[in-house]
């Protein structure tokens, strides 16, 4: 069987069409997203999104008894559980820890094993996601891992509509 030059140059340029589209086309809430200012993001990231079901916050304080005298840990956690919405994606629940004092948080980290995401803010944030869960919703959590390392994590709410 002949195929044609212009069938084959169709079949081409069809094939490469898609993938362009494909490429291009953005991720689900990416107008969630700010700038990109440091130029970081700049492949196709691996994205898992939940739909937040419900949350509750746990504040703990553990006293361990050590070696040589006692230590005290304290933990505020605040954790959620949801639905993926992305078709693929193992993400069902996660964990925000709330961190005081000065220094670098750890970046997001997904288990697989157990479908829950574990993220940090620094404590002054405590009252700003409180506010944006309690407030209207729905309400999502997003993750993006981009293959320099860059890891962007959001807790975000809407679309909202104001009457």
């Amino acid at each position: 069987m002949k195929i044609g030059t212009k069938v084959l140059t169709s079949i081409l340029l069809g094939t490469l069409a898609s993938v362009v589209a494909a490429a291009s086309s953005p991720l689900p809430h990416e107008d969630f997203m700010p700038p990109d200012r440091y130029a970081a993001r700049q492949d196709r990231p691996e994205q898992m999104l939940l739909e937040v079901d419900n949350y509750r916050l746990t504040i703990a304080s553990e006293s361990r008894q050590a070696g040589t005298g006692r230590t005290q840990e304290s933990s505020l956690w605040l954790f959620i559980a949801g639905r993926s919405l992305l078709r693929g994606s193992q993400l069902d629940s996660v964990r925000v820890g709330f961190i005081d004092g000065p220094g670098s948080l750890p970046p997001a980290r997904h288990e697989a094993a157990t479908q829950t995401l574990t993220m940090y803010y620094p404590l002054s944030y405590l009252d700003t996601v409180r506010g944006l869960l309690e407030g209207p919703g729905p309400h999502f959590v997003q993750v993006r891992f981009y293959g320099n390392g860059t890891v962007w994590a959001d807790i975000h709410a809407g679309p909202i509509t104001v009457r």
